[in-house]
């Protein structure tokens, strides 16, 4: 959130148990960015690195396990 992003993007996940392999792709595919971020008290936060992209539409892909979340993101 938030979704359409100007200047930053932050992912929360509640529940999480395991670390999350955290990816951002552009629509052409290419990774732009991965973390790995660890749960505290059962929850992920962490800030996308959003501010320097172009205005487009981006691919947020969460692994957390054998679970695998995708999102788009829009950067405006």
């Amino acid at each position: 959130y938030p979704n359409p992003c100007y200047y930053s993007s932050q992912l929360s996940i509640s529940g999480a148990t395991d670390k999350a392999e955290i990816f951002l792709y552009n629509i052409f595919g290419q990774l732009l960015y991965k973390i790995t971020a660890f749960p505290s008290n059962n929850f992920i936060h962490t800030q996308l690195p959003v501010r320097d992209l172009v205005a487009g539409i981006y691919l947020v892909k969460v692994s957390m396990g054998k679970k695998e979340i995708s999102q788009k993101l829009v950067k405006r």
